[in-house]
């Protein structure tokens, strides 16, 4: 009777959690679907989402519950609940001040996708991915750009394609100048 039991009551902890994974597996496909990264990438950041889906599941509250898995568990809302952004926004992490020369026109920051909180850190930490040196690291001054990081490869490659344009045109116009034509002659 009591292994019966037993038996039946694993069976139904084995359903339970496997429906736990796949919940937590479609909520991880639509994460990466809605922030528009591609499939190569989401093989190298799949950690980092399933704890932002982790951090961000436990913020939820059910309908019959007055309070969130991690305030009941704990007894305080976690500190990032304040100040939560989407998995993939991207944002400029200013480099540091140690640096005092620089020139006017240099770029002041870092552009990084959001990818967790830094749970362990202080208020407003977050964990952002470097999209240059593709190393994730931990930083509380971000200014968020509010675009996804799908849209963000996009304009990138629009303002690329556009500068390589007005840049073509500038050397055309600068030759026909120097051979004596006036530029507007040939447009």
């Amino acid at each position: 009777w009591k292994y019966n039991s037993e038996k039946q009551e694993t069976n139904r902890l084995a359903k339970l959690s496997s429906k736990c994974f796949a919940t937590s597996y479609g909520r991880l496909r639509a994460i990466f679907d809605s922030s528009g990264i591609s499939c190569n990438f989401r093989h190298s950041l799949w950690a980092e989402a399933a704890n932002y889906e982790n951090d961000t599941r436990n913020l939820l509250v059910n309908g019959k519950d007055e309070k969130c898995p991690h305030e009941k568990f704990y007894g305080e809302m976690p500190s990032h609940s304040k100040h939560l952004t989407f998995f993939g926004n991207i944002g400029i992490a200013t480099i540091s001040k140690a640096i005092k020369l620089q020139s006017k026109l240099k770029d002041r920051g870092i552009p990084c996708m959001m990818v967790g909180y830094a749970t362990d850190s202080s208020v407003k930490t977050y964990r952002l991915y470097n999209l240059s040196t593709r190393a994730v690291f931990k930083d509380r001054n971000v200014t968020w750009l509010n675009k996804t990081y799908g849209e963000y490869v996009k304009s990138k490659k629009r303002d690329d394609l556009s500068t390589c344009v007005h840049v073509s045109l500038f050397t055309a116009e600068l030759r026909w100048s120097c051979l004596g034509l006036q530029a507007s002659a040939w447009r």
